[in-house]
């Protein structure tokens, strides 16, 4: 009886831990008994964590070099060949992401606009204080993301 109800215990707070770290994550189907179109793929469950990661724990993110209430900023130079990057003419890379789960711009509502304001201007904040003059600003859509999470590349 004592084993059986340390299992419904742990069972609980698992269930309760989960519920508070995917809270604020938008839906994904993750498991379909048929065919499915809406499945997450690899890109999709990175993005599912990188959306928990990015709102319950970004103080254990790396590289940052630069954090509003909304947004935040990471310093993805030393990665540049990891992530097959490296044939750029930019030889460093900040990337961008907002604190709210948004799978790509397709995916954007009125909820998201003060979180991508807060993007844009942190661009401007970043660009200007470490006086970027030859940069490239951008994102791609989410068949050519390796994370399905909306962010964006300052390329300099």
């Amino acid at each position: 009886m004592r084993y059986k109800l340390m299992g419904l215990f742990i069972f609980a707070l698992g269930v309760g831990v989960g519920g508070y770290f995917f809270s604020d994550s938008k839906p994904r189907t993750l498991l379909h008994a048929e065919k499915c179109a809406t499945c997450l793929g690899k890109s999709e469950i990175v993005g599912l964590i990188a959306s928990v990661g990015i709102q319950k724990t970004p103080f254990l993110l790396p590289n940052v070099v630069f954090e509003t209430e909304k947004t935040i900023v990471l310093d993805f130079t030393s990665l540049i060949d990891v992530l097959d990057l490296a044939h750029s003419e930019y030889k460093n890379r900040y990337i961008f992401i907002p604190k709210q789960d948004i799978k790509s711009l397709s995916d954007y509502t009125d909820d998201d606009k003060s979180f991508i304001l807060d993007l844009h201007a942190s661009v401007v904040e970043v660009v200007k204080s470490k006086n970027i003059k030859h940069y490239k600003f951008y994102t791609s859509g989410p068949d050519r993301q390796h994370i399905n999470y909306l962010h964006y590349h300052l390329a300099f």
